[in-house]
């Protein structure tokens, strides 16, 4: 037995070794290739998207009107389009985010990141813009009246706009004086109950010899109806936007210097500033684009449409008159000192008064013509 059990010892041994070189090269992982491998490259991560931005838009008029429906919804599907999906703009017609009055000091506090509104809500705001509304103006139609302003923004840089990113304004252009009666001189309207807004243009139809009567525009129907009014001061868009076509506008008077409104479009700085340069590039050429092909000349558009839409309900056109030169100065003329007066009170707040009032009448001549 002793001699088998030494006969077998080299043996074991020999097994035992093998077991052992063969865990040891179990935990070494696998055995080096014979030609040494080239150094291993990590693979690129993916690109990743570009952010996207969602943007609120705030504005009064209804989710029917013209400024939705032909700006704020295609506006919107161009920058989505142009910008691969990154801008989404999300609209917010009827006063819904921001009623009028609200929308520009919502744009500035950040409740909607874009808005749409007038400047007139909130009188005395805008000291620089409000000299393109004043009274004694020549404005003859909606884009030059918005050309006028954007260059003199351009060149004054308010700081009254400072508080946002402004991104463009646009003007309702000249006022009509409506009637169910032919006015065609300063005689005729003396005495008369004509419709208009407060301040400066309330203080022309004064200084004409009549009765300025200050309601809101969805007032105006109900009192051109029943007499309250006689007539009223507005922009042709009028006559359709409130169906005053239905009441008044027999007879229409162009008074290219009784009337303007202006309306903004602004951003909130952040929501601005919050965006890459190649999507503010985008947004520009997009809003642009549509200002010049658009916008800015909209209310010329919407006042031969309402033009269209009385002589429907009434069956027959308007008779529509307009002032010889010498007629037009005999208004402006009695206009006149409103100007000045504003010029004084920009003065007194410091500001260059008779360079902003004179700018204003300069520029709204120029793109008269």
């Amino acid at each position: 037995m002793k001699s088998k059990k030494k006969a077998l010892l080299p043996v074991v041994v020999f097994v035992t070794l093998m077991l052992v070189a063969s865990i040891f090269s179990g935990c070494g992982g696998q055995t080096a290739p014979k030609t040494p491998a080239a150094p291993s490259t990590p693979a690129a991560p993916a690109p990743a998207p570009g952010k996207t931005f969602e943007f609120s838009l705030a504005h009064m008029w209804p989710a029917g009107h013209p400024h939705e429906v032909e700006f704020a919804q295609p506006w919107a599907a161009e920058l989505f389009e142009k910008s691969g999906g990154r801008i989404k703009i999300v609209s917010y017609p009827g006063g819904t985010l921001l009623s009028g009055p609200e929308t520009y000091e919502g744009v500035v506090q950040g409740v909607a990141d874009l808005g749409m509104g007038v400047y007139a809500y909130t009188r005395g705001r805008f000291p620089f813009i409000e000299a393109f509304l004043l009274p004694g103006l020549n404005v003859t139609t909606a884009k030059g009246s918005s050309l006028a302003v954007m260059e003199g923004i351009a060149k004054f840089d308010p700081a009254e706009l400072h508080d946002v990113y402004h991104l463009f304004t646009f003007a309702a252009g000249e006022g009509y004086l409506m009637s169910k009666k032919l006015i065609k001189s300063l005689e005729d309207i003396q005495g008369m109950q004509i419709g208009g807004t407060a301040g400066p243009r309330a203080e022309a139809i004064r200084a004409l010899g009549a009765t300025e009567v200050i309601l809101p525009m969805p007032e105006w129907y109900e009192a051109l109806d029943r007499g309250i009014m006689e007539a009223g001061i507005c922009p042709l868009e009028a006559l359709q936007g409130f169906r005053l076509g239905e009441v008044t506008a027999d007879y229409i008077l162009a008074t290219p210097m009784l009337y303007n409104q202006l309306f903004f479009f602004v951003m909130n700085k952040d929501a601005w500033d919050s965006m890459d340069a190649d999507l503010q590039k985008i947004f520009t050429e997009v809003t642009d684009k549509y200002y010049n092909e658009m916008m800015a000349g909209l209310f010329d558009d919407l006042g031969q449409r309402a033009l269209k839409f009385t002589a429907e309900v009434k069956g027959k056109d308007p008779i529509i008159t307009y002032m010889d030169a010498a007629e037009q100065q005999r208004w402006t003329d009695r206009i006149k000192p409103i100007l000045d007066k504003y010029a004084d009170e920009l003065t007194a707040k410091g500001l260059p008064g008779r360079e902003i009032v004179d700018m204003a009448v300069e520029l709204t001549n120029k793109y008269s013509k």
